[in-house]
Protein backbone atom coordinates (compact mmCIF):
# COMPACT_ATOMS: atom_id res chain seq x y z
CA UNK A 1 0.00 0.00 0.00
CA UNK A 2 2.97 2.84 0.91
CA UNK A 3 4.41 1.63 -2.39
CA UNK A 4 1.50 2.76 -4.57
CA UNK A 5 0.80 5.82 -2.33
CA UNK A 6 4.37 6.90 -3.30
CA UNK A 7 4.11 6.07 -6.62
CA UNK A 8 0.84 7.62 -7.07
CA UNK A 9 2.54 10.83 -5.76
CA UNK A 10 5.43 10.89 -7.82
CA UNK A 11 4.03 10.27 -10.77
CA UNK A 12 0.98 11.85 -10.29
CA UNK A 13 -1.44 9.58 -11.07
CA UNK A 14 -4.34 7.71 -9.56
CA UNK A 15 -3.45 4.40 -8.15
CA UNK A 16 -6.15 2.54 -6.79
CA UNK A 17 -5.78 0.14 -3.85
CA UNK A 18 -7.97 -2.80 -2.83
CA UNK A 19 -6.83 -5.77 -0.39
CA UNK A 20 -8.80 -9.31 -0.01
CA UNK A 21 -9.34 -10.83 3.18
CA UNK A 22 -10.25 -10.53 6.72
CA UNK A 23 -11.05 -7.42 8.12
CA UNK A 24 -10.52 -5.63 4.56
CA UNK A 25 -13.02 -4.16 2.31
CA UNK A 26 -13.51 -7.47 0.30
CA UNK A 27 -13.41 -10.91 1.85
CA UNK A 28 -13.12 -13.92 0.29
CA UNK A 29 -15.63 -15.86 2.21
CA UNK A 30 -15.30 -19.52 -0.15
CA UNK A 31 -11.78 -19.13 -0.44
CA UNK A 32 -11.35 -19.14 -4.38
CA UNK A 33 -9.40 -16.20 -4.57
CA UNK A 34 -7.14 -17.86 -2.34
CA UNK A 35 -6.99 -20.51 -4.42
CA UNK A 36 -6.15 -18.78 -7.52
CA UNK A 37 -3.95 -15.92 -6.96
CA UNK A 38 -0.85 -17.86 -7.45
CA UNK A 39 0.75 -15.69 -4.44
CA UNK A 40 1.05 -14.87 -0.74
CA UNK A 41 -0.94 -13.14 1.20
CA UNK A 42 1.71 -10.53 0.82
CA UNK A 43 1.80 -10.31 -2.87
CA UNK A 44 0.24 -7.87 -5.00
CA UNK A 45 -1.03 -7.31 -8.28
CA UNK A 46 -0.81 -4.08 -10.36
CA UNK A 47 -3.91 -4.84 -12.82
CA UNK A 48 -4.35 -2.66 -16.00
CA UNK A 49 -7.41 -0.71 -16.72
CA UNK A 50 -8.33 -3.18 -19.57
CA UNK A 51 -7.79 -6.08 -16.30
CA UNK A 52 -4.26 -7.87 -17.93
CA UNK A 53 -2.14 -7.98 -15.06
CA UNK A 54 1.00 -6.00 -15.54
CA UNK A 55 2.60 -6.97 -12.84
CA UNK A 56 2.73 -9.96 -10.06
CA UNK A 57 4.73 -9.61 -6.98
CA UNK A 58 4.14 -13.41 -5.21
CA UNK A 59 5.30 -11.84 -1.77
CA UNK A 60 6.60 -8.87 -0.17
CA UNK A 61 9.67 -7.66 -1.93
CA UNK A 62 12.47 -5.16 -0.51
CA UNK A 63 12.38 -3.26 -4.29
CA UNK A 64 8.57 -3.12 -4.02
CA UNK A 65 8.42 0.67 -5.14
CA UNK A 66 11.00 0.66 -8.06
CA UNK A 67 9.09 -2.69 -9.53
CA UNK A 68 6.13 -1.19 -9.39
CA UNK A 69 7.36 2.25 -10.43
CA UNK A 70 9.21 0.58 -13.51
CA UNK A 71 5.56 -1.42 -14.45
CA UNK A 72 3.66 1.79 -14.67
CA UNK A 73 5.91 3.91 -16.66
CA UNK A 74 5.99 1.21 -19.09
CA UNK A 75 2.72 0.68 -18.85
CA UNK A 76 2.29 4.75 -19.23
CA UNK A 77 5.44 4.45 -22.50
CA UNK A 78 7.65 6.71 -19.89
CA UNK A 79 10.16 4.03 -20.68
CA UNK A 80 10.20 1.14 -23.63
CA UNK A 81 9.87 -2.57 -21.95
CA UNK A 82 12.67 -3.48 -24.73
CA UNK A 83 16.36 -3.02 -23.16
CA UNK A 84 14.44 -4.18 -19.68
CA UNK A 85 16.44 -7.16 -18.09
CA UNK A 86 13.66 -9.34 -17.45
CA UNK A 87 14.99 -10.07 -13.65
CA UNK A 88 15.22 -6.20 -13.09
CA UNK A 89 11.50 -6.18 -13.57
CA UNK A 90 9.85 -9.47 -13.98
CA UNK A 91 6.28 -8.66 -14.69
CA UNK A 92 4.69 -12.26 -13.91
CA UNK A 93 6.92 -14.55 -11.22
CA UNK A 94 8.14 -11.98 -8.79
Amino acid sequence: IYAAEKISEKLDIEVSVVQIGPGRAYTDLYGEWSEKREMEDSGCLLIRPDFHIALRMKSVVANAEEKLEAALKIILGKIPREGLERSSLDIQNS
